[in-house]
């Protein structure tokens, strides 16, 4: 639901498509000098952003360098990004929200949304 539909006065902020996905990622911390890498699920994609599942919080602007990955597709890409958002939704689990330095490719999009496992009832694209 967004910001509009609940009778806010803010506009959305939202304008790219985000898909669910349930891909593969592994993201490397800057402020990490171990360089260890933390496992995560690429929860959703969009061109200019992704939402992941961590075990671990992050920081607000936190710079991360994040590896994702789809063995079906046999897709394996590094990107940069900064956290923007971090809301605890679990025990232990935390929904991240990064925005993306460089773009990803309609393409590499479509690589990474074909991670998903099957499409459920409901699970349509919603604006980012």
């Amino acid at each position: 639901m967004s910001a509009n539909e609940k009778g806010s006065e803010e506009p959305e902020r939202r304008f790219m498509i985000r898909y669910p996905s349930n891909s593969d990622v592994t993201l490397l911390r800057d402020s990490d000098k171990m360089r260890t890498g933390v496992d995560a699920k690429l929860e959703n994609v969009s061109v200019t952003g992704i939402g992941i599942l961590t075990p671990i919080s992050l920081e607000i602007n936190e710079h991360l360098k994040l590896r994702l990955r789809n063995e079906i597709q046999r897709f394996d890409k590094v990107v940069r990004g900064t956290v923007r958002h971090c809301t605890v939704v679990g025990e232990k689990e935390y929904l991240v929200g990064i925005e993306l330095i460089v773009r990803l490719t309609p393409l590499e999009v479509s690589f990474l949304k074909m991670g998903q496992s099957g499409a459920l009832p409901g699970d349509e694209p919603t604006l980012i």
